[in-house]
């Protein structure tokens, strides 16, 4: 929904929408957003915040000249929530804590994703297995990756660090 819609000679622009979901897998939303749209089909839209637990993501996703762009950005999102948005994240049943921040942003064309990167921070990570034997106490992790396709697989530099905490 956009209560303000401006149309010029260039695009077409809401700078005060509203998204409402009431069944959406990350739970109920009610948030802003901003977009645009050009005459010669290019598009943006900018979602200041959705709720994920007691975290949020920010979203922002545009096609210009036939390249699409998504960014999320993710402050103090809990790992166990993100993990059940995802079927192919299965955590081990251990009480798994922690929260994520950081930036990751795709980008691509028709002919597929091009480039992926990623700086992250999972920080305040516990869990404990039930014999005791896998735990971890305030554990921080530092990830970054930037990937590119090559031929038929994919180039990529990553780097984790591991600078406080107990396993």
């Amino acid at each position: 929904d956009c209560a303000e819609i401006v149309q010029s000679d260039a695009a077409w622009q809401c700078a005060k929408g509203t998204l409402s979901g009431q069944e959406s897998p990350i739970e109920t939303q009610v948030t802003t957003w901003e977009g645009t749209l050009q005459p010669d089909g290019d598009w943006q839209i900018a979602i200041e915040r959705l709720a994920l637990g007691r975290g949020s993501v920010a979203l922002d996703l545009s096609v210009q000249s036939g390249n699409w762009a998504a960014e999320a950005r993710a402050h103090q999102v809990p790992v166990g929530r993100l993990a059940a948005l995802s079927r192919a994240i299965e955590l081990p049943p251990w009480g798994i804590k922690g929260q994520l921040s950081g930036r990751l942003l795709a980008e691509g064309s028709s002919a597929g994703l091009s480039s992926l990167a990623a700086d992250l921070v999972t920080d305040q990570i516990a869990y404990a297995s039930a014999d005791g034997l896998n735990a971890a106490e305030n554990l921080v992790l530092k990830t970054k990756l930037n990937a590119r396709p090559l031929g038929a697989g994919w180039s990529f530099q990553a780097s984790l660090a591991w600078p406080r905490g107990g396993l």
